[in-house]
């Protein structure tokens, strides 16, 4: 996050990407009886794809950072 502002760009997602995390562990360890670990793995591998979607998104069609993570936090909400 503190890079984020130091380049001038801003990420609202954070939040809403991080309940979608946390709602993917508690997913996998409860319903989907997979171990601890495995879920927490889950959980990061689910916050890593929405952070790469959200930098290539960004990057490399240069799109603003502010629409990019203003539509990720929509997709984020709706499912989780």
């Amino acid at each position: 996050m503190t890079l984020v502002l130091i380049v001038a760009s801003i990420d609202l997602s954070v939040g809403s990407v991080l309940d979608l995390s946390a709602t993917v562990v508690g997913l996998a360890a409860v319903s989907w009886g997979s171990s601890i670990p495995v879920a927490c793995l889950m959980g990061l591998a689910t916050g890593l794809t929405r952070g790469s979607v959200i930098g290539l998104l960004v990057s490399y069609l240069s799109l603003p950072s502010f629409i990019v993570t203003l539509a990720m936090l929509e997709v984020a909400r709706r499912l989780a």
